[in-house]
């Protein structure tokens, strides 16, 4: 019998596995209620990440993947000689880059192979949290839970490779904080301290994390992380001389491009081409969380939440990123306080851990707008770096021919 059963298991193994070399995107789909019954399913996540790096696109002159494609080329065109002095040309704080090009140049000198690799690595800690995120989830799902879980998939953007450095670096400290706060084992702390080799700012929240075992714990981190949300809206100058007067010079001299007035500048025009509804998405997730955690504080429910104390934590550095968010780059370490509480939020919300869930829908009145909301806005931007061959190409097409046209040129009929 139990060699039937493993008969069967490696027959279904077969058959889904075909099935995703001809239609990736689908055989994904259905099999998103099998994620957490074996890793052989969220394994197909990851490979299904080496298909997200062949058909994006990145030919967009404004967007960071157009930079990284050409310094690859630019690396891959050196000699041996030259690759070694291009790591001491001021990017001696960027190992995660160097090494990746050197890797990838001794194959290829296309873009697109440096891209499946990068994706192949976002690939391996994505599908790792989410497979972390599948096991905790009580599958008995309603269609609000379904939302919230696409919902995730956003709010932790699969299509953060293109970002290359910053978002691999963000997905391996989630990661590694979440595994750390639910197991208590040390190799995540060794992990997560190595995304400081992936993106150098990561020294910032590798810093929180260790203060945060030094100080105490309480309320008090709630009411300061409500507080904190108004910073965004504080003067700029201000902070930039307090950076200027009290970072180490080494660092400063290496990353002061990103304080000065031009490049100040540069984030504001870009965020003013920016949609309405991208700019306003940060904002929107996180009062929308606030006001979920007020509700919660005030029915006495924060401390039966699971994962009580990643909230804690949470909350703590969401203290110090939205301080920062001032800023212009600081902004990004929102994205590591955001997804940990929505982590938490989600997760609860489909467990039903919060507070008076089965008496009161006020949690589905604020948080199901929001999930569509975000859903919504992902696929907007999904349309704006993916071709149509998102959707109807597959491992064997993708060698013959990639479109460069993004799905929403598809949809206007440019």
């Amino acid at each position: 019998m139990s060699y039937q059963n493993s008969n069967i298991a490696y027959k279904e193994k077969l058959r889904l596995g075909l099935f995703f070399l001809l239609t990736p995107l689908l055989s994904i789909i259905t099999s998103f209620n099998r994620f957490h019954k074996s890793k052989f399913y969220s394994n197909l996540i990851w490979i299904f990440f080496t298909f997200l790096g062949s058909v994006f696109i990145y030919s967009d002159s404004s967007a960071d993947s157009y930079r990284y494609a050409e310094w690859f080329q630019e690396f891959s065109n050196l000699d041996s000689y030259g690759k070694r002095g291009y790591f001491g040309s001021g990017l001696n704080l960027d190992y995660y880059r160097y090494f990746s090009f050197y890797f990838v140049s001794l194959f290829t000198s296309q873009p697109r192979i440096y891209f499946i690799f990068i994706a192949l690595i976002y690939g391996f800690f994505y599908k790792s949290l989410l497979y972390n995120f599948f096991i905790r989830i009580k599958f008995d799902l309603a269609y609000r839970d379904v939302i919230a879980i696409l919902s995730f998939l956003f709010i932790l953007p699969f299509t953060g490779f293109i970002f290359v450095r910053f978002s691999t670096a963000l997905l391996v400290f989630i990661f590694s904080l979440i595994k750390y706060f639910e197991t208590k084992q040390i190799k995540y702390i060794l992990l997560l301290i190595l995304t400081y080799f992936i993106h150098f700012s990561f020294i910032l929240p590798i810093l929180a994390v260790f203060s945060y075992f030094l100080i105490p714990k309480g309320r008090y981190l709630l009411f300061l992380y409500l507080f904190s949300l108004l910073f965004s809206y504080f003067d700029f100058d201000t902070i930039r001389t307090f950076i200027e007067n009290y970072i180490p010079k080494e660092i400063y001299d290496v990353k002061k491009g990103y304080l000065n007035d031009e490049y100040k500048e540069s984030i504001s025009v870009a965020s003013e081409a920016t949609n309405w509804y991208i700019q306003y998405r940060v904002d929107i997730l996180k009062f929308s969380s606030a006001l979920i955690i007020i509700i919660i504080y005030f029915r006495k429910g924060l401390k039966k939440l699971t994962n009580f104390e990643l909230l804690n934590f949470s909350l703590y550095f969401g203290i110090i990123a939205n301080i920062i968010s001032i800023v212009p780059t600081g902004a990004r370490f929102l994205g590591i306080s955001i997804t940990l509480i929505w982590y938490i939020i989600i997760l609860n919300y489909i467990n039903k851990g919060f507070p008076k869930f089965q008496i009161s829908n006020i949690y589905s009145q604020i948080l199901v707008p929001v999930y569509i909301f975000i859903i919504i806005v992902g696929f907007r931007y999904l349309f704006d770096i993916m071709p149509i061959d998102f959707f109807i190409s597959n491992f064997i097409l993708i060698f013959i021919e990639v479109s460069e046209t993004p799905i929403i040129n598809f949809i206007k009929g440019a």
